[in-house]
């Protein structure tokens, strides 16, 4: 049963996004559903099921020492970093492009492809830092102490409610979408502090040292992808057949 209510309570902040998306424009609810399907942000990260949580965190909570929780929790932590990093790096260069490929065959025109890859660069953000949310989750409920999440989630709730009210008015859907980096980023801080007092570290420096080269390397494939799109989109155009 606690597992199950600190489930409902983390799906909360996504219906608080579009409820306050929905203040934008009558098409919000769906541009916001869209992103959100593009960046797998609605709860599980695209192929996630696969990856998390890793098999030794879900039998976590029999490790009799906490050296090993600790050791076994940081590694997930820097893979999970891994694979979303440059993943949202790319996104964040290639929103428009990858929106209009999939999405402006007659069904979106470039107005609508326009607010959705707004939508979708600012969602980037929030990627990596899903990531290490569901980790933190699951760790948890590896541990037998799901209302962590539950309190967690909770806080989460009341921030993304508050600074998409005060967000949504002046920016939009760029606004709601920063509500949620702003409450995911916030909740990552505060799991962390808690499980590095339950695990007596989480390996902080390792971790922030391979966030650098991690981000150096995204930054690079950002550029080169960013490169070859700009000089694909130069030389083919921007109809849907000769998008890269």
């Amino acid at each position: 049963m606690p597992k199950g209510m600190s489930t409902d309570v983390l799906r909360q902040p996504r219906t608080a996004d579009r409820r306050f998306d929905s203040f934008v424009n009558n098409a919000g609810v769906h541009m916001m559903a869209t992103g959100e399907a593009r960046t797998g942000v609605d709860g599980n990260v695209p192929g996630g099921e696969d990856i998390l949580p890793p098999p030794f965190l879900g039998g976590m909570r029999v490790f009799p020492r906490q050296r090993m929780g600790q050791v076994d929790l940081a590694m997930s932590l820097r893979q999970i970093l891994l694979m979303l990093i440059p993943a949202a790096a790319a996104i964040l260069v290639l929103a428009e492009p990858m929106t209009r490929l999939v999405y402006q065959r007659g069904e979106f025109d470039a107005a609508q492809t326009e607010i959705v890859a707004e939508a979708l660069f600012w969602f980037a953000f929030s990627l990596p830092l899903n990531g290490l949310f569901l980790i933190f989750t699951r760790t948890f409920f590896s541990l037998q102490r799901p209302w962590v999440p539950s309190v967690v989630s909770g806080v989460n709730l009341a921030i993304t409610a508050l600074a998409a009210l005060a967000l949504y008015s002046p920016f939009g859907v760029a606004g709601i979408v920063a509500s949620t980096v702003i409450a995911t980023g916030a909740s990552v801080v505060a799991y962390g502090v808690v499980m590095r007092g339950v695990l007596h570290g989480i390996e902080f420096r390792r971790l922030l040292w391979s966030v650098i080269r991690i981000t150096a390397a995204a930054a690079l494939l950002a550029g080169v992808s960013y490169l070859v799109c700009l000089g694909l989109g130069d030389a083919l155009g921007t109809r849907v057949p000769a998008q890269p």
